[in-house]
C-alpha cells in the first residue's frame, strides 16, 4: 500500500531520476563532499522507498568513490555508509601523506 501512496504522489519518474543521479554519481573532491552528496541523493530515495538496502547503499558509495581510495575501503568490508566513509577519510589522508 505504502509504494502504492508513493507511486500516486511523486509518480515512477521522481523516483527513477534520483535513482540515476545515486548511480552516476562519482567522487571529485574530498570524500566528506562526496559523502554529503552521496546521502542527499541516499535519503531522497530511501523516503520514496523505505525497502531499499544497506547493502545496495554501501555498493554504490564504494563504487563512486575515486579508484585510488576504492579498493582499501572495499578491502575493510564496510557494513554502514558511516564506516565507508570512516575508511575512505583515513585513506585519502594516508595518500595526502603519501604525496
Amino acid at each position: 500500500m505504502f509504494h502504492a501512496a508513493v507511486g500516486e504522489e511523486f509518480g515512477p519518474e521522481e523516483f527513477e531520476a534520483w535513482m540515476h543521479q545515486l548511480v552516476q554519481l562519482r567522487q571529485t573532491g574530498s570524500v566528506q563532499d562526496y559523502r554529503q552528496q552521496f546521502e542527499t541523493r541516499m535519503y531522497h530515495l530511501l523516503s520514496l522507498d523505505p525497502t531499499l538496502s544497506t547493502q545496495f547503499f554501501i555498493s554504490q558509495f564504494l563504487l563512486g568513490l575515486k579508484d585510488e581510495l576504492r579498493l582499501g575501503v572495499r578491502l575493510q568490508s564496510p557494513s554502514s555508509i558511516t564506516r565507508a566513509v570512516v575508511f575512505a577519510r583515513i585513506q585519502e589522508e594516508e595518500l595526502e601523506k603519501q604525496r
